[in-house]
């Protein structure tokens, strides 16, 4: 990618994300993505080493940064990998293109036309400035920025092609972007959570993850914070629960449970125990 290209991402990322550090991220991962790195997966310590900022700021510019839509997730945890959504970024930088060869136009130069209406004439102006468009960018953001990111190895180009992808189905994405966004924001105080009840540090989702996903759409956070201060202040669950098993959906014997209902469904009695209701 030539300076002038770079230049116009650069300013399609400006004008269309107000934070500063979402913008940082989104232009860290578009450099990682042209020095042709294979996957861009930093941790969080790392970003907030490298940027100078707290590792809260991070989640929250990486967060605002996908919510821009420069950028996606695959993974979690030490798998988590950041994308670039190279469609996207084209589609901003068309735009901004088309703004800046956009000239005022005298319309005096016209009089002499009797014959030409203001309809015939916007109409005649639209077509010559969307094919001069198109012809530009062809060659500029195409042959520039696709031969930049397309010369990377096959991991990669598989990637563009879903991003590709991501263009004819835009709606249907941003509905799962969306909704797989709200779900990791939910876990994450969850998590949190966790770890002020039970004095934990736990990091790693790996061995509950899937579980949550189905206990999540069956009973939403609220219920599921319920359980676990119930079993907080339950005898028996009170130094055993963890996440792990709060979301298993069968028992050793192999026998369906749901635990999440259980410790939910529980109240305080006489003397501080838990009883089921």
């Amino acid at each position: 990618m030539d300076a002038k290209t770079k230049h116009l991402a650069y300013k399609a990322i400006y004008e269309n994300v107000q934070q500063s550090t979402a913008r940082v991220i989104i232009r860290y991962v578009m450099e990682c993505e042209l020095w042709q790195q294979d996957t861009v997966s930093p941790s969080n310590k790392y970003l907030s080493e490298k940027f100078g900022w707290t590792e809260e700021t991070v989640k929250v510019a990486i967060s605002t940064a996908k919510k821009s839509q420069f950028i996606t997730t695959t993974g979690y945890g030490k798998k988590r990998c950041l994308e670039l959504n190279i469609s996207f970024l084209k589609g901003k930088m068309a735009e901004v293109f088309q703004k800046s060869i956009r000239q005022p136009i005298n319309f005096s130069e016209f009089n002499t036309l009797p014959d030409t209406s203001a309809n015939t004439l916007a109409n005649t102006l639209d077509n010559t400035l969307d094919n001069t468009l198109d012809n530009t960018l062809d060659n500029t953001l195409d042959n520039t920025l696709d031969n930049t990111l397309e010369s990377k190895n096959v991991r990669t180009t598989t990637k563009r092609a879903s991003f590709e992808g991501y263009n004819n189905n835009n709606n249907n994405n941003n509905n799962n972007n969306n909704n797989n966004n709200i779900k990791q924001i939910e876990l994450i105080k969850i998590i949190n959570e966790y770890n002020r009840l039970f004095n934990k540090n736990i990091r790693s989702t790996i061995s509950f993850e899937k579980n949550f996903e189905y206990w999540y759409e069956v009973h939403g956070t609220d219920k599921i914070l319920q359980a676990l201060e119930n079993a907080r202040k339950d005898k028996f669950w009170g130094d055993k629960m963890t996440l792990t098993i709060l979301f298993r959906r069968k028992n050793t014997n192999h026998e369906p449970v749901d635990y999440i209902e259980d410790l939910s469904n529980r109240e305080n009695a006489k003397g501080g125990n838990i009883v089921i209701i």
